[in-house]
């Protein structure tokens, strides 16, 4: 696979939007490692990890939450981002 071409000017400023663009999605296709504590009761959550991730290396149990650390794709951790996120606006409400 070919890396997107940007063509950039540092005098003017030329293509630095477009740049940042193309760095962004170059990392989002890449893995990352994670290490996410997750309430218990967020199943939609849990099963989207449990689905998703490459690889889990450890789940460790406290009394309401699950801490997990593992290996996904990094655009699907920006989707576990935003269930978190989502999460929390709800519990806020």
């Amino acid at each position: 696979m070919t890396e997107p071409f940007v063509a950039i000017s540092a005098k003017n400023g030329t293509g630095l939007d477009q740049l940042q663009q193309a760095m962004e999605t170059i990392l989002r296709r890449q893995d990352v490692t994670f290490d996410l504590t997750i309430d218990l009761t967020h199943g939609k959550l849990l099963a989207f990890i449990e689905k998703n991730a490459a690889s889990i290396t450890a789940r460790d149990y406290a009394e309401s939450t699950v801490t997990m650390r593992g290996v996904m794709d990094g655009r699907l951790y920006e989707r576990v981002l935003d269930l978190q996120r989502e999460r929390a606006k709800d519990q806020r409400r």
